[in-house]
C-alpha cells in the first residue's frame, strides 16, 4: 500500500518529498514490533477479561475473552483504525495462546476481517462446540 502511495508522487522534483514520506512511515510503524500486553477485567461488565496491546504506552486495541475449562472464548477483537493490517490482532491471538497453552481458541467472528483472522489463526467458530 505504501509503494502504491509513493508511486503516485513519482515525478521529477519530488525526491525529497518521497524520502520524507518513507522516513515518516518507518518512524510510525517501526515500533509495531514492540508491543506490550496487559490483562485486566473488561471494564464494562467485569465478567470477561480484556487483553490490551500497547505501543509506546498507548493502547492500540483490545481482545475481550473468557477462560473456560478446555477453551478460551474470544468475544471481541479490535485494533485502532490507523494501525490495522499491521499484525496487532495476530499478536493478540498469539499472546492469548501463550497465556493459555494447550487450550482451544473459539469465537464467532463479527465481521469479514475477523472471519479472515479467525480462519488464518485456526480459531474454531463451530457453534456445535458451544
Amino acid at each position: 500500500m505504501l509503494n502504491k502511495f509513493i508511486n503516485s508522487f513519482k515525478r521529477p522534483g519530488n525526491e525529497a518529498l518521497i524520502e520524507t514520506i518513507q522516513k515518516g512511515y518507518k518512524a510510525c510503524f517501526e515500533s509495531i514490533g514492540n508491543v506490550t500486553f496487559k490483562v485486566d477485567k473488561e471494564p464494562v461488565h467485569g465478567q470477561w477479561d480484556q487483553l490490551t496491546p500497547y505501543i509506546n504506552n498507548e493502547p492500540v486495541g483490545r481482545l475481550i475473552f473468557q477462560d473456560n475449562d478446555n477453551s478460551v472464548w474470544i468475544e471481541y477483537i479490535e485494533t485502532n483504525t490507523e494501525i490495522r493490517k499491521q499484525g496487532i490482532a495476530t499478536k493478540m491471538i498469539n499472546k492469548l495462546r501463550e497465556l493459555f497453552p494447550g487450550k482451544k481458541l473459539e469465537g464467532i467472528p463479527t465481521n469479514e476481517e475477523a472471519e479472515s483472522l479467525f480462519k488464518k489463526m485456526n480459531i474454531s467458530n463451530d457453534l456445535n462446540t458451544l
